[in-house]
């Protein structure tokens, strides 16, 4: 018969590595500058 004292067990949440964080943001603000500016250029050479 099985124990129904034992509960449910999760698997611990991964904690995020703040440096892959770090890397992930700083690597997406600079795609979206340059799309900003690719934006913004374009406008530009359309006027």
């Amino acid at each position: 018969m099985p124990r129904l004292d034992l509960g449910i067990q999760y698997a611990e949440t991964p904690r995020p590595n703040l440096a892959a964080a770090e890397y992930w943001i700083a690597r997406s603000s600079r795609a979206m500058t340059a799309v900003f500016v690719a934006c913004e250029l374009r406008k530009r050479m359309s006027v």
